[in-house]
């Protein structure tokens, strides 16, 4: 009994001239989508948020943010954990750990500049800063968005 397969590699292919060995096609198809097969990819979207602005001889205020315009894709397409805005591909973090219920992304070398975590739950916390950090009277914001994931 012929698997479909097998009739085609054996008896169709050499009748229009196709010469495939089984061994080397089944490599060469392993190798290009095993990168594709095992990678696991999430949609972050932001929900709510808030924004606390704050710098030298600056009055501290706060803002509330709709975030449902924010949109970030976390994957491990690379082989590592990567947390990208979605559409780009610079990724945003770009260390992240996991653990049984839990992932975290940070930039490395410079924890300062944010995180984000995605729970096993569905939902994502982030916090980051943007603003002139050698330049306090300028006004730095610190931000903290609150969303959900959903694997893709």
């Amino acid at each position: 009994m012929y698997s479909l397969q097998s009739m085609f590699i054996q008896r169709i292919a050499p009748t229009v001239g196709i010469d495939i060995p089984k061994r080397p096609l089944i490599a060469i198809l392993l190798l290009a989508f095993s990168g594709s097969l095992f990678a696991e990819s999430y949609l972050c979207i932001g929900e709510k948020g808030a924004g606390v602005n704050f710098g030298n001889g600056i009055t501290i205020s706060s803002t509330e943010y709709d975030m449902s315009n924010q949109k970030y894709i976390l994957s491990n397409r690379t082989g590592e954990w990567r947390l990208y805005r979605f559409g780009s591909e610079v990724s945003v973090f770009r260390e992240c750990i996991e653990s049984t219920t839990v992932m975290t992304c940070r930039v490395p070398n410079d924890p300062d500049v944010g995180f984000f975590t995605r729970h096993d739950y569905g939902t994502f916390r982030m916090l980051y800063y943007t603003g002139k950090n050698d330049d306090p009277e300028q006004g730095i914001v610190m931000t903290i968005m609150a969303g959900k994931c959903s694997k893709i």
